[in-house]
């Protein structure tokens, strides 16, 4: 009995989280978004275009999110579209389209996402709202701004991953993780609980080392308890929630004796 009216309870929610994400379209960045690239390192830019890694969860969220649209747009230049495609829909992302730019194309990175973005949104149809996911490494948070500036009412959410850590643009929604936008679209009843669970399962889940996929070792630590801030203990993903934070914890417990010996050899070093 109490079996059968949780799935009716878990129905219905589907159905309004449906209702609210009708018309939803999602428009992402590629590099150190949802592909692990450290955009600023050389070599491994490199490494990231031969050998893809995804940040864990990703695939898996923005299948659950469901989007009517999933448009990529990504700085990287055009003759590695074939590529980042292939790898993109070997992961499980759902059906999507890539833009990518010349690699010698004026003007410059910033230009061309701000317009093909724009473009984008004038031409789809009045009622579509929008999700906006980048990271911090490069300008996608001033990219961002830019296309909200130009079309403030078509923009649902703007999620920003935290890989340096710099300080987040008004209107933009810091993440570090797959669960953080899931949490968030839960709230907004744009995803229903089935699918934070699904997202939050992927990243307990996930086989890979947490220090290369999901909170890679270049990639800026969270604030303790960040993921748990706002979310009642009674809520049915507390502890889900719980055990992803958990796990990025450890992953940022285990550089805590790096950094405090990089710390210390700096204090101790002879003074030039």
């Amino acid at each position: 009995m109490q079996l059968g009216i949780l799935l009716v309870l878990l129905s219905f929610l589907s159905g309004l989280a449906a209702q609210a994400a009708e018309g939803l379209r999602i428009i992402s960045d590629v590099d150190d978004t949802v592909k692990v690239t450290h955009v600023g390192h050389p070599e491994m830019i490199l490494r990231g275009t031969l050998w893809l890694k995804l940040f864990s969860g990703m695939p898996g969220l923005y299948q659950e999110l469901a989007p009517a649209e999933l448009l990529f747009v990504s700085g990287s230049p055009r003759f590695l579209r074939k590529s980042i495609r292939r790898h993109l829909r070997n992961e499980g992302f759902p059906a999507f389209r890539i833009q990518t730019r010349d690699l010698f194309a004026r003007p410059g990175i910033f230009e061309f996402k701000v317009a093909r973005i724009a473009r984008a949104i004038s031409e789809s149809e009045p009622s579509a709202r929008f999700l906006l996911i980048g990271d911090d490494t490069e300008r996608d948070p001033e990219t961002y701004a830019e296309v909200m500036r130009r079309h403030p009412d078509r923009i649902a959410a703007v999620y920003i991953r935290k890989i340096r850590g710099r300080a987040s643009l008004p209107g933009q929604l810091p993440f570090y993780t797959a669960m953080d936008i899931a949490l968030r679209e839960f709230d907004a009843g744009r995803l229903d609980l089935g699918g934070v669970l699904r997202v939050a399962q992927d990243l307990v889940s996930d086989r890979r080392p947490p220090e290369e996929n999901l909170l890679p070792d270049f990639a800026a630590c969270p604030p303790r308890g960040w993921l748990l801030e706002g979310v009642p203990v009674h809520s049915p993903v507390f502890f889900s929630a719980l055990e992803v934070q958990e796990l990025v914890d450890e992953v940022c417990r285990a550089r805590e004796p790096l950094t405090l010996t990089s710390r210390a050899s700096a204090a101790t070093a002879p003074a030039l």
